[in-house]
């Protein structure tokens, strides 16, 4: 029998980045500080100990902070798709809410990035 092999449903580009962000999200006052881990047109994937994670649940809304030019942030509205634990990478994936033109193209530039 052939191994079943899941299309990938990404609809665009990812790339592996670390940048700065500040995030907070659903029923919490405090700002958390990290880094990506990659970052999409449609969303990213942000670093998180387990202190962070255990407070958070998959659907909960996040505004991420993108640092994009030294202390310059652009804020994103989005919500959690995936809560990730492991020896590989703990944090948890984020999806974007409706980028305006401005936002997609300063994350284009970010990922275009050397």
């Amino acid at each position: 029998m052939k191994p079943v092999i899941e299309p990938n449903r990404r609809t665009h580009e990812r790339k592996e980045l670390q940048v700065f962000v500040q995030f907070n999200f659903h029923g919490h006052e405090k700002v958390f500080e990290s880094v990506t881990q990659n970052l999409s047109l449609a969303g990213l994937f942000v670093e998180a100990d387990m202190d962070v994670l255990k407070l958070m649940d998959v659907g909960f809304s996040v505004i991420v902070m993108l640092e994009y030019k030294k202390d310059f942030f652009l804020r994103i509205p989005g919500y959690i798709v995936r809560i990730q634990a492991s020896a590989r990478a703990s944090g948890f994936g984020l999806k974007f809410l409706d980028l305006s033109e401005d936002q997609k193209s300063i994350i284009t530039s970010l990922m275009e990035e050397e």
